[in-house]
């Protein structure tokens, strides 16, 4: 009697934007599956487990300026406000509000030009309609409208900055 060939493991391309999904449906960074020979790992958003590694090295090569050495903050935008990796996906740092997304991934634009006044400003009102921002994706640019009504609070993407999709853009006070 022959022992049957062992069937191959794998996913489907679905399978996988499903696992995506409830990834950000649930707020996971991480996701790791192992099924014999196949192994799937999934991370999101910033990796804080090396830099924190990488600090601590640095911290224990060079003691003298280990006090001086800060957390680098990546997107500090305006209001002082943190960037993308302050925020969890859909999450807000504040009671009472919330955040509009980067509904596509491109490069985040304030204005339609380095001339023109910013779509968006901190205390500024918008309702579902209001243009926001634009995000740029293979040489088009989309219009992002709020689609929520509220006073813009925090700006929490540079401009020309690189976001992906469900990266927090905005913090809003619905009103």
């Amino acid at each position: 009697m022959n022992p049957e060939p062992e069937e191959e493991e794998t996913l489907e391309f679905k399978e996988i934007k499903q696992i995506v999904e409830l990834m950000n449906k649930h707020e996971l960074s991480y996701f790791h599956l192992e099924r014999g020979d196949f192994c799937l790992e999934l991370k999101k958003g910033l990796d804080t487990e090396s830099l924190q590694e990488l600090l601590a090295s640095a911290r224990n090569a060079v003691p003298s300026i280990a006090p001086q050495m800060q957390m680098a903050r990546p997107g500090l935008a305006e209001g002082g406000s943190m960037g993308n990796a302050a925020l969890p996906s859909g999450g807000s740092e504040e009671a009472g509000t919330d955040t509009i997304n980067a509904p596509m991934v491109g490069t985040f634009y304030r204005a339609a030009s380095p001339e023109s006044e910013p779509y968006a400003k901190v205390g500024q009102v918008v309702d579902e309609n209001t243009t926001i921002c634009v995000i740029e994706a293979m040489k088009t640019f989309n219009e992002i409208k709020a689609e929520k009504r509220g006073t813009i609070v925090k700006i929490l993407v540079e401009n020309a900055q690189p976001v992906q999709y469900d990266d927090p853009l905005f913090v809003i006070k619905p009103l």
